[in-house]
């Protein structure tokens, strides 16, 4: 940890309203994965962060144009910082943590293939209910990964002391998550368990207004606790999966921040699907400039906004999806129109930018523009890039 009088300084007794974390940063320059010990202060929404291994600041006291909010800050999460990705991996003291426990829990929500149609609208659903997404994953696990993570749940939920498991558990909890290719969704907020819980409400669809009663009981997935979704969290989103997607006759959709940050991008997934559209892979990724920069390359020169766009996706999270069916690249680019938004709504004012893009850089998402790139960005996004958050 910071150590010396700038350490002393920096890690002055915390009072209302500062909160200290540690965070790893994978330096792609020097290749190292970087640890450090960072602050965040509420009454500014600035933030400073030290350097303990080489004992000196990283970053004086500054608000990041990214202006990331508290509740980002929570543990397992990447908040993007002038262009860095920085992954949250501990708090740094009792304030923090104890804020932290109450203010930001994390729950599981996982849709099954039965309700994969209804994605977009569940997600609007859980919007409304005012939860956060933090990440989201397709996956597919074998009959053995299935079970392993069911009993751990189970396991977990019985040692917590809370009463009977409500929904979902054991063998068949294990045979839904085996079914097909399932779609994992980490929710963030204060009480969110319990919020999640009654947001799904009992697996027999029974409590009207419940997205079971909705969807189907066999549709959607509720952590019951609280350590039973620390431990599906763990092993949704920190374990290496294989990508769901194809790679054959795919479109690739890569939803912009600005869309996620405000929502608009459960509209967008619920469009796509309307339109008669397979998503046959979602994930959140945060990508850094380097990144942007090699998926957009063959704009670089001829958009005058390439450098904006960059610095776009490069300002926090994106939703992709690898999207298939017929004719998928000429049909999902006219579903969201020309790329200026003005235009769009003269023009095509039914399509997807002309409803919901807010100009040309902030325009929604970047869809494949060519048949044989389909496949090839996805496979970037998917593929190569398995490994970024």
């Amino acid at each position: 940890g910071p150590s010396g009088a700038m350490a002393d300084a920096f890690l002055r007794t915390v009072g209302e309203g500062e909160y200290s974390f540690y965070v790893e940063w994978l330096d792609t320059h020097a290749g190292l994965l970087r640890r450090f010990h960072l602050k965040f202060f509420e009454a500014d929404s600035t933030i400073e962060i030290f350097d303990g291994k080489n004992h000196r600041m990283f970053l004086k006291r500054v608000r990041p144009t990214e202006d990331p909010a508290l509740g980002d800050f929570y543990v397992g999460n990447v908040v993007t910082i002038f262009s860095r990705k920085m992954k949250v991996v501990e708090y740094a003291d009792k304030f923090t943590a104890d804020f932290f426990a109450t203010a930001r829990q994390c729950a599981v929500g996982i849709v099954f293939p039965a309700a994969t149609a209804q994605l977009g609208a569940i997600l609007k659903a859980t919007a409304a209910g005012g939860m956060q997404v933090g990440r989201m994953r397709s996956v597919r696990l074998t009959a053995r990964a299935a079970e392993a993570l069911a009993r751990e749940s189970d396991a977990a939920h019985a040692g917590a002391g809370v009463g009977a498991r409500k929904g979902l558990g054991g063998a068949a909890l294990a045979a839904a998550l085996s079914s097909g290719t399932v779609t994992a969704i980490e929710l963030v907020g204060d009480r969110v368990v319990a919020r999640w819980l009654s947001l799904v409400g009992p697996s027999d669809g029974s409590r009207a207004g419940t997205l079971s009663a909705t969807f189907g009981g066999d549709a959607i997935y509720a952590s019951p606790s609280r350590p039973a979704a620390a431990v599906e969290v763990e092993a949704l989103f920190e374990r290496p999966h294989e990508p769901t997607a194809r790679f054959s006759r795919s479109s690739l959709c890569l939803i912009k921040p600005h869309a996620v940050l405000d929502g608009t991008y459960a509209d967008v997934i619920d469009a796509i699907l309307g339109a008669g559209f397979d998503i046959t892979a979602v994930r959140t990724i945060g990508l850094d400039p380097s990144a942007a920069e090699d998926l957009l390359e063959v704009y670089k020169g001829v958009v005058p906004e390439y450098a904006r766009w960059i610095k776009q996706f490069a300002s926090g999270k994106s939703v992709a999806l690898e999207v298939t069916g017929a004719d998928v690249v000429r049909r999902l680019r006219d579903l969201f129109g020309p790329y200026e938004p003005e235009v769009a709504r003269i023009l095509r004012p039914d399509t997807l930018r002309a409803k919901y893009a807010r100009n040309s850089v902030k325009n929604l998402a970047h869809v494949t523009d060519i048949d044989v790139d389909g496949p090839l960005e996805c496979k970037f996004i998917f593929g190569v890039l398995r490994d970024y958050q």
